[in-house]
């Protein structure tokens, strides 16, 4: 009998609530930006986190390239949290079927326009959790003597 490897379920399941989040905002009667953009960009930082979990924790990765990785990270979910948000609003629009929608056209396409934003944002975030990486990593160790327990 062959047993895949334990894998970390952490991601998993921050992706799974942040579909029970959206789940429990979409029948609301809310017309408000903030839940839309913070579910797209949970949704964004999740599936990218996914994909690239597996890249960052390998031991033969050097600090330069893990730090582009991070970056590359953050800059695609930046990117990608745009067009999610812009799906869950029309999921919203056609959910609810009003004569005047909840996000009209415009509201949609000028949340499209943040997407340069948005990915620029990304990037700084996912360069600042790469240095604070390396930071609190030293030759393979943390560099910090938090956690350690007496001699």
């Amino acid at each position: 009998m062959n047993r895949s490897p334990a894998r970390p379920s952490g991601p998993r399941l921050a992706l799974l609530l942040t579909g029970a989040a959206a789940l429990v905002w979409l029948p609301l009667e809310d017309s408000s930006l903030w839940p839309p953009l913070s579910l797209g960009t949970a949704f964004a930082s999740m599936l990218t986190l996914q994909v690239l979990v597996g890249r960052l924790y390998r031991r033969d990765i050097g600090a330069g390239r893990r730090l582009l990785l991070t970056a590359a990270g953050g800059t695609l979910a930046g990117a990608g949290a745009a067009p999610i948000a812009v799906g869950l609003m029309q999921l919203k629009n056609v959910q609810h079927a009003h004569s005047i929608p909840d996000f009209p056209f415009a509201v949609l396409f000028s949340t499209l326009q943040l997407a340069p934003q948005m990915a620029l944002g990304g990037a700084l975030a996912g360069t600042a959790l790469g240095l604070s990486g390396l930071c609190f990593q030293k030759n393979g160790k943390p560099a910090h003597g938090f956690g350690r327990r007496g001699k």
